[in-house]
């Protein structure tokens, strides 16, 4: 008779105990749960920025590639340009030259011409004949017609020295 009590006793622990098991259980499954949750959440955070970030790459690319092509194209344009300028560049600086041995010798002629003690100077006709060899008329540098369009087709070096 005195057995029976304690022995419901024990049933009501084992009984709670299983409940308590239960109940951690279920908290287990909850929070096994919540964390399925959150890494679905986190894999879809990252499949969304992945995403993202890949087409903002493409997108990047793409305006880079394009900006790219831009520069590329810019730097051509701009290399053609320098190119132009430098031919125009080299061709005004030929027509200088021209222009500077035409006025030269149009000094020099001058000078020579119109000094009665330089045209009589045996030593300075001995020693400036180089001089005068570029400043004869019959230089090809005065055949030639003087105009820049002349000076751009025939830029021969034979033409500016004898």
């Amino acid at each position: 008779m005195l057995l029976l009590p304690v022995l419901r006793l024990l049933l009501m622990l084992l009984l709670l105990l299983l409940l308590l098991l239960l109940l951690l259980l279920l908290l287990l499954l909850l929070l096994l749960l919540l964390l399925l949750l959150l890494l679905l959440l986190l894999l879809l955070l990252l499949l969304l920025y992945y995403y993202y970030y890949y087409y903002y790459y493409y997108y990047y690319y793409y305006y880079y590639y394009y900006y790219y092509y831009y520069y590329y194209y810019y730097y051509y344009f701009y290399y053609y340009y320098c190119y132009y300028y430098y031919y125009y560049y080299y061709y005004y600086y030929y027509y200088y030259y021209y222009y500077f041995y035409y006025y030269f010798y149009y000094f020099y002629y001058y000078y020579y011409h119109h000094t009665s003690v330089l045209k009589s100077d045996k030593v300075f006709k001995r020693k400036c004949w180089h001089c005068l060899r570029i400043l004869r008329w019959n230089h090809p540098m005065y055949t030639m017609v003087h105009s820049w369009q002349t000076i751009l087709i025939s830029n021969n070096k034979s033409q500016i020295w004898v």
